[in-house]
């Protein structure tokens, strides 16, 4: 009981700067609020009188909490784990870029915490490959590592920059999945081709009263890192399909503004959306440069359909959304909804190769299955763009997951997910083994909000369920079934019976058996984030 109802003994250093980090406080606002002044004082703490004060306070904490951090990375180094590195661009409302730095060890201390923030590196100047290497380099000296011998992997965007950083590295890089599955999505639903833009326009000028629905992308692996896109989304499987759907979703856009911009109108759809739902549910306009928000909009526009349609009348618009333009708002919402649940699973803080794999692969069926020609048209630029992406080391934690499974005949496309031959496995151990990996053994077993039964249904079986929980069950199905597992040993065997080794203990854990301490080895090496 006394744990239990145990008051918190955080610092004066640590509120103020949880409160100034976190919260995004202002350093005057401790000084000039007469209300935290009092609330402090009723804690028993005495805020300093002085902004600059409440500055160096911060800064302080900062420089303790860094020496912290060092000293988990120097007990982590010393107990033989490695690391891999994320990092990504960012440019600051004030025009500033800046280099953001994450450290990922499956061992970091915590719960479910499997990531180490290093701070935003200061860049200056055109970013090049080379200065991208040296600011990553310092970023990690700080912090007592070595990037030739405690960095196994590096994750970033597919920007050519990046991607000749990762180049230069001799490490494993890895280009960002989920970078890749919002590139799917720009691939489908923006146009970048000048010409065929100004042909829509045209096209939507003549046959639908000039309403401009056609939007351009600007973000391609080619360009710059970050992701961003112009105007309204359409479709480009053809200049008809295009046309369709870009008008369906201006449409939709359209009377959601009408209804938000009159107080009176948005009352009448209320009364109606409270009849039918029992509560309110305000409408929802998207931002152009968030495909993500534009899911959101038509799933709450569809979900308050009738009381759309009934206001509609009342308030005499002459937009009027037919059977046909409704399937389609349906079909380019629930295309939407599997990529959003799809980059949310890729995204998760305790993801990996195999789990990212899973995802996806949760995506291409979900697509397929759907057999509408924007589903084929986005399973297309799906399967291109992780086709891309993929590294083999991922196949190879497939194997090491399960090797029935993964030899057996898959339903998605092979050039996708290749198997590779024994003799490719057999030489990505070995070139994992180079490095001087844990003295334990990799473990799945604190994935966050995942179910542990047995008796999970299989991807689609269960039409009540949501997206969401059929890609948590298809992650944790895959994750959760491992029960061949085995504790690394110490290896005394010389690298040249390594290989020998390694092949018996394929065949062993190919019919049934344990893994051996090198397999058991790489799969620890290769549970990178």
């Amino acid at each position: 009981m006394t744990d239990y109802f145990s008051q918190s003994n955080r610092s004066l250093d640590v509120m103020v700067s949880r409160m100034t980090a976190l919260d995004g406080m202002p350093y005057r606002a401790f000084t000039e609020s007469e209300d935290l002044k009092h609330l402090f004082k009723k804690a028993g703490y005495k805020l300093p009188t002085s902004a600059n004060t409440i500055k160096d306070v911060t800064i302080k904490f900062y420089d303790k909490t860094k020496k912290n951090l060092i000293k988990e990375i120097q007990e982590l180094k010393d107990e033989g784990h490695k690391f891999s590195v994320s990092i990504d661009e960012w440019t600051s409302s004030r025009n500033r870029r800046y280099m953001n730095v994450n450290l990922h060890c499956a061992f970091f201390k915590g719960n479910h915490h499997t990531t180490r923030n290093l701070g935003l590196c200061r860049t200056y100047g055109s970013v090049t490959a080379i200065k991208c290497e040296e600011y990553l380099r310092e970023r990690l000296h700080e912090f007592k590592l070595d990037f030739d011998t405690d960095v196994i992997a590096i994750i970033s965007d597919g920007a050519s920059v990046m991607t000749k950083l990762g180049g230069n590295l001799n490490c494993i890089h890895q280009l960002c999945l989920a970078h890749g599955l919002q590139l799917a999505i720009v691939d489908t639903f923006y146009v970048r081709n000048q010409e065929n833009v100004n042909e829509a326009q045209e096209e939507l000028a003549e046959n639908e009263n000039n309403l401009n629905t056609v939007c351009i992308g600007t973000e391609d692996d080619t360009e710059t890192g970050g992701f961003q896109i112009e105007q309204a989304p359409t479709v480009t499987v053809d200049v008809e399909t295009n046309i369709k759907f870009g008008l369906v979703v201006e449409k939709v856009r359209n009377i959601v503004r009408m209804f938000r911009k009159s107080p009176t109108k948005s009352d009448i759809l209320q009364n109606y959306i409270k009849m039918e739902l029992g509560k309110e549910y305000a409408l929802i306009l998207d931002c152009k440069t968030r495909w993500s928000t534009l899911c959101n909009m038509i799933g709450r526009f569809i979900k308050v359909k009738r009381a759309v349609l009934k206001a509609l009348i009342d308030v005499k618009c002459d937009i009027q959304i037919n059977e046909v333009e409704w399937s389609i708002l349906e079909d380019i919402y629930e295309n939407l909804d599997v990529m959003k649940v799809t980059v949310e699973a890729v995204c998760r803080e305790d993801a990996t190769l195999l789990s990212a794999d899973a995802a996806m692969i949760f995506a291409l069926k979900k697509l397929e299955t759907r057999n509408t020609l924007l589903s084929k048209e986005l399973h297309a630029s799906l399967s291109k763009r992780i086709k891309q992406r993929r590294l083999p080391v991922a196949s190879l934690m497939q194997y090491l997951h399960n090797p029935a499974t993964y030899f057996e005949e898959n339903e998605y496309d092979a050039d996708v997910y290749p198997r590779l031959p024994n003799d490719c496995l057999q030489e990505m151990v070995l070139g994992l083994l180079k490095y001087d990996s844990a003295a334990q053994s990799f473990t799945c077993n604190d994935v966050n909000d995942l179910p542990t039964d047995d008796s999970q249904n299989e991807v689609g079986s269960n039409s009540s369920l949501s997206n969401k929980e059929l890609i948590n069950q298809q992650i944790s199905k895959i994750i959760f079934d491992d029960t061949r597992r085995v504790g690394i040993g110490n290896l005394s065997t010389s690298k040249e019976d390594l290989l020998t080794l390694l092949k018996v203990e394929m065949l062993l854990f190919e019919n049934g058996g344990d893994r051996g301490q090198l397999l058991s080895k790489s799969l620890s090496m290769d549970s990178f984030n």
